[in-house]
């Protein structure tokens, strides 16, 4: 603009978002404004500690708001992607394989790569059989380095309050994690006491994106055969839109979003002192309502059935 930045004020700040717009193929709905409103907030607050300017001009601009594809597909539809993850859900249960703890796992709030990266050893009072009090802290994810190239564990720290959480474990689906651990203990003979990745492949190794996305996928499709009306919808569900119907169907019975935000990890650095000191008492009767708000309450997994009728 060729301005000095002692100069810059709000009217700078609204012509740059009025052109950012103007360069956007969806001007109402625009991310590259958004993301020039948080670049030139991001300058002049380097500015203000350098003692060029006093105020931050954004400040009397308001916001641009950005909503992804996705998230307007869900907000449009939640009632299409609540029936398909319950169906989903009840569908990945007929075998117990690796597609239902993976599903257990989502309906719980968790994200893709925190699925991939649930070890057994982040699980209290599950092996011993005290399901009603069991918990699951959620504190690594399993992702490729991006320098190395190579798989491994992330480990999220307890500062980080977006991500590091203990939820308590529904009771029923405690017991079904449980005999999906016997399940895949016989299946790929691992050890006594195997403390190691829950969602295994079929080489008995923790999952990869793209295989996770594959047993996803076969999910999407069995569900899109029995239902090819739906296809439209049905067809863009990703596995990190579970997490939004978790949400949604527990903010539709009564749960509050204070309730809900330490569940999905959405909490921001303020809250986080009194949300790591409750959550586990105060999500558990929450928690509790997942099992029958996904019409999975009752249905537990029997390994001894599981076996035989896959041998059959």
């Amino acid at each position: 603009m060729g301005k000095p930045m002692k100069s810059f004020d709000s009217d700078d700040v609204g012509a740059i978002i009025t052109a950012a717009r103007a360069a956007s193929t969806d001007s109402a709905n625009s991310k590259i404004a958004k993301t020039m409103w948080g670049e030139i907030h991001q300058m002049c607050d380097f500015a203000i500690q350098r003692g060029m300017i006093e105020k931050n001009p954004t400040d009397y601009v308001i916001r641009p708001k950005y909503t992804s594809a996705a998230r307007r597909t869900n907000e449009l539809h939640i009632d299409e992607r609540i029936e398909q993850g319950r169906w989903m859900l009840e569908h990945a249960a007929r075998d117990g394989g690796t597609a239902y703890g993976m599903l257990l796992l989502a309906c719980m709030g968790l994200r893709a790569g925190e699925i991939r990266g649930m070890e057994y050893k982040c699980f209290a009072h599950l092996l011993d059989g005290a399901w009603d009090s069991t918990t699951m802290t959620v504190q690594q994810i399993y992702d490729r380095d991006v320098e190395t190239g190579e798989w491994r564990l992330m480990k999220h720290t307890k500062s980080n309050a977006m991500t590091h959480r203990t939820l308590a474990v529904p009771k029923p689906w405690a017991y079904n994690i449980f005999c999906f651990y016997e399940q895949i203990q016989d299946k790929h003979k691992l050890p006594y006491g195997y403390d190691g990745f829950m969602c295994l492949n079929k080489d008995g190794k923790p999952l990869t994106k793209n295989q996770q996305s594959a047993i996803w996928n076969d999910l999407r499709r069995a569900y899109i055969n029995e239902h090819p009306d739906r296809k439209p919808i049905a067809s863009t569900m990703r596995i990190h839109d579970m997490r939004h119907v978790i949400a949604s169907v527990l903010v539709m019975n009564g749960a509050t979003l204070e309730r809900v935000r330490p569940i999905l990890g959405h909490m921001n650095a303020e809250m986080t002192a009194y949300y790591t000191a409750l959550s586990t008492g105060f999500n558990r009767a929450t928690m509790n309502e997942l099992p029958e708000l996904m019409n999975h309450g009752n249905n537990l997994l029997n390994f001894i059935n599981i076996n035989n009728e896959n041998k059959q």
